[in-house]
C-alpha cells in the first residue's frame, strides 16, 4: 500500500538538478496556520533564467535580430488591414486576398534561405534579407489614399521575401551553437522573444498616428508612414545585429567521445609518473 506521509518525507528537502546545470531546484516542507496535518510544499527555482545567463552574444544578437523581425512585420500586417479596408475601403475578403503576396513570398525565400547559409555564412542571408525587408517597408513609406493596388505589389513582395530569407538562417545561429540538451530551451526562448516582439508591434503601430475606431483615413495614412520609419530603422539595427552573430558549431558525439578518450589517457598518464616519482 502507497504511504504518501513516507513519499513526502523523503522528497523533504531533496535537491534536483538541472540537466547540464549547475543550479538545482529544492522542495521544502513548511506548516500551513500551525495544524500538525496542515502543510504545503515549496518550490524555489533561480530567479534570472539559466538559459539567458548562459547565451552567448553571438545568441542574443541573434535573438534581438529575431524581435526586430516580427516587431516589424506584425506590427505592419495590423496597419495595413487598417489601410486597406478604412482608407481604400477594401471589405475584409478583399483585404486578406490583397495579403496574399505578403505569404506567398515566404515559401520561394526560404528555400534560398536555405542555400545561402550552407554555401555562405548565416549572417548573409540574415543581413541581406533584413536590408531587402528594409526597402519594401522603406516604399511602403511613399504609400497613401490614391496609390494603385500595383503599387503595393513591389513593397508586399519585398518584405515577406526579406523575412523568408532572414528568418531560417537566424534559427540556425541560435541553434546550430546549442548544446542538444538545450537545443528545446534555446527554441523556446527564440520563440517567445519573436511573439513577444510581434506583440509589441502591433501595440505600438497601432498606437501610432491615433489609429482607433473611428479615425480618419488622414490619421491612418500618416500613422502608417510613421510606423514604416519605424520599420526600415528597426530592420537597419537588424542588419547590425547580423553582422555580430558568430555561431560556434557545436561539437559532435564523436568529437565529444575522442576529448573525453585523449583526456582519460592523459590522466592515467600523469597517474602513472606520479606513482613512478613516489
Amino acid at each position: 500500500m502507497f504511504d504518501s506521509q513516507a513519499a513526502c518525507h523523503r522528497l523533504r528537502e531533496r535537491s534536483y538538478a538541472l540537466p547540464g546545470q549547475s543550479t538545482k531546484l529544492r522542495l521544502s516542507k513548511s506548516s500551513r496556520d500551525g495544524g500538525p496535518n496542515s502543510s504545503m510544499w515549496s518550490i524555489s527555482a533561480p530567479s534570472a533564467p539559466v538559459m539567458l545567463c548562459a547565451m552567448s552574444a553571438s545568441r542574443i544578437a541573434a535573438v534581438a535580430f529575431g524581435i526586430c523581425v516580427n516587431l516589424t512585420y506584425y506590427g505592419m500586417v495590423f496597419v495595413l488591414s487598417l489601410y486597406l479596408q478604412r482608407v481604400r475601403g477594401y471589405t475584409p475578403l478583399q483585404a486578406g486576398l490583397a495579403f496574399l503576396p505578403l505569404t506567398g513570398g515566404l515559401l520561394i525565400a526560404n528555400v534560398a534561405s536555405d542555400w545561402a547559409a550552407a554555401h555562405f555564412d548565416v549572417r548573409v542571408p540574415m543581413i541581406a534579407g533584413a536590408i531587402v525587408a528594409g526597402i519594401g517597408y522603406g516604399l511602403l513609406h511613399f504609400v497613401d489614399a490614391s496609390t494603385s493596388l500595383p503599387g503595393l505589389l513591389v513593397p508586399f513582395l519585398l518584405i515577406p521575401s526579406g523575412m523568408g530569407f532572414a528568418v531560417p538562417a537566424m534559427t540556425t545561429a541560435v541553434l546550430v551553437s546549442t548544446d542538444a540538451h538545450r537545443a528545446g530551451i534555446a527554441s523556446a526562448v527564440l520563440n517567445t522573444a519573436r511573439q513577444a516582439g510581434g506583440a509589441v508591434g502591433v501595440a505600438e503601430f497601432g498606437a501610432l498616428g491615433a489609429l482607433a475606431s473611428g479615425a480618419a483615413a488622414s490619421q491612418i495614412v500618416s500613422g502608417m508612414h510613421a510606423a514604416t520609419a519605424a520599420s526600415v530603422g528597426l530592420l537597419m539595427l537588424g542588419a547590425v545585429l547580423g553582422c555580430l552573430v558568430h555561431p560556434e558549431p557545436k561539437e559532435s558525439s564523436q568529437q565529444k567521445e575522442q576529448g573525453a578518450t585523449q583526456n582519460g589517457m592523459r590522466v592515467r598518464a600523469d597517474v602513472a609518473m606520479n606513482k613512478g616519482e613516489a
